[in-house]
């Protein structure tokens, strides 16, 4: 199965409300990049994790062990199963890995037991609240505090994506905190008009502002993500990078594939952490939730 990460195309973010969250709109938008999970028949479930993003990573508190959990099914029907995790996905980078994985889990939960699927999709919002996106995956605009969702036609919005990553995750409760200071300092970024987002996406064109309401708070966590984030303008003259979701990873879109090759091997050269991707507008029917 494969467990694709998201990119947020523009997210505005509003002050806590008296719930203790954020309320936000944003569109998601699903990329070929993905962690692969593999399962098979055990005598006891367990989680097993490998790859290159999966180094220094425990399962105790992995979001697909508290999707298990949570989903509370009758073993002896569906399991129990031995489940490997491979991950290309970094964590703590905006891209929703860890989500992606635990929605992985719990499409293949409710294919076994569908009489359980809307159960087991509502409670997936308590474990994060962008899990619910990854049922249906492609493009889909957000609100509330992630999880109400409206899918997006758009198939023919198929760009590159070259994401660069500095290297160092960024917590994300740590820049809404800052996030927090900034609105009660009256330093919030303007928003970005996600109407024009979504006419863009309809058109198949790259919209000219996806601005992230949340990248100031980042750069105030970890104020060398600036730096990062000049120096991927320098090296593709100056074309404007876009932040995912809490950082700290930077995406740049382009339609063209030589070009996008192009910056690619570039920014490798003086960035480790540097994926080519595409946007996944549409699933196939057999990876929908």
């Amino acid at each position: 199965m494969l467990a694709r990460a998201k990119i947020n195309l523009g997210l505005n973010v509003e002050p806590r409300n008296r719930s203790g969250f954020h309320p936000l709109t944003t569109i998601f938008a699903e990329i070929s990049l993905a962690d692969e999970l593999t399962v098979e028949p055990a005598s006891q479930w367990r989680l097993e994790m490998g790859g290159e993003e999966a180094l220094g990573l425990s399962t105790d508190d992995n979001l697909i062990v508290r999707a298990e959990a949570m989903a509370n099914l009758d073993e002896h029907v569906l399991g129990p199963w031995r489940v490997h995790l491979t991950k290309h996905i970094p964590v703590g980078a905006g891209l929703g890995g860890g989500s992606s994985d635990a929605g992985a889990w719990i499409r293949f939960r409710a294919e076994r037991d569908p009489a359980q699927s809307e159960r087991l999709w509502r409670q997936a919002a308590d474990l994060g609240k962008d899990i619910p996106f990854f049922r249906h995956g492609g493009i889909q605009y957000a609100s509330a505090y992630g999880e109400c969702l409206r899918a997006l036609e758009a198939p023919s919005f198929q760009p590159w994506v070259v994401l660069a990553h500095p290297g160092r995750p960024l917590a994300t409760a740590m820049v809404y905190q800052a996030f927090d200071q900034i609105v009660a300092e009256g330093r919030q970024s303007p928003q970005v008009a996600l109407a024009e987002v979504e006419q863009s996406l309809s058109r198949g064109e790259i919209p000219l502002d996806l601005s992230n309401q949340l990248e100031r708070a980042a750069m105030r966590v970890d104020p060398a993500l600036r730096d990062f984030h000049l120096a991927l303008r320098q090296a593709s003259d100056g074309e404007k990078w876009w932040l995912s979701g809490s950082g700290a990873t930077y995406y740049i879109l382009i339609n063209d594939e030589e070009r996008a090759k192009w910056l690619y091997q570039s920014i490798r050269r003086s960035v480790d952490r540097v994926w080519l991707s595409r946007i996944v507008p549409v699933r196939s029917p057999m990876e929908r939730g």
